[in-house]
């Protein structure tokens, strides 16, 4: 029984580190924004150095997104203007809320979110990070931001 326990983990965590690490390849490969209607994976890696790169992208409806979390503690991507209602596959560590737009759960550290996009539209979104949950209104902290535009 611990063996089909052992390796369900084994093979969920192989997964999981297939995207990732194919992600990180993508983000160096894949331009900011392009037209290419094969284009189908754009990858957003969030640091502490750079922000988010690439901050904007352009993508064809059909294309994922996956924010890859490289800062050291977890963060969630919340929509501000036009929210995302719908999206193909199966998003992962996004989840509908009450009022019908998806959001983030915390993506920890190293760890990974997508949503594939099937909407036309611009959807702006900020990254909501420990530091600017925990900032004092004196010494605010900018959150992050991104925009994607969809065509």
């Amino acid at each position: 029984m611990v063996y089909g326990k052992n390796k369900n983990l084994l093979s969920a965590l192989a997964i999981i580190m297939v995207i990732t690490f194919s992600g990180m390849a993508a983000a160096q490969e894949q331009p900011a924004a392009s037209n290419d209607s094969s284009q189908k994976i754009m990858v957003v890696r969030i640091t502490s150095l750079l922000g988010m790169k690439p901050e904007t992208v352009l993508i064809n409806k059909g294309t994922t997104v996956v924010w890859v979390n490289q800062l050291p503690g977890g963060v969630e991507i919340l929509f501000t203007a036009k929210q995302v209602t719908r999206a193909c596959l199966s998003p992962t560590n996004f989840a509908i809320t009450k009022e019908g737009s998806f959001k983030s759960g915390m993506i920890p550290s190293k760890g990974v979110a997508s949503l594939c996009f099937t909407e036309n539209g611009k959807f702006d979104y900020v990254v909501s990070t420990q530091a600017v949950r925990d900032s004092s209104p004196a010494e605010p902290v900018k959150p992050l931001a991104g925009r994607i535009f969809v065509e």
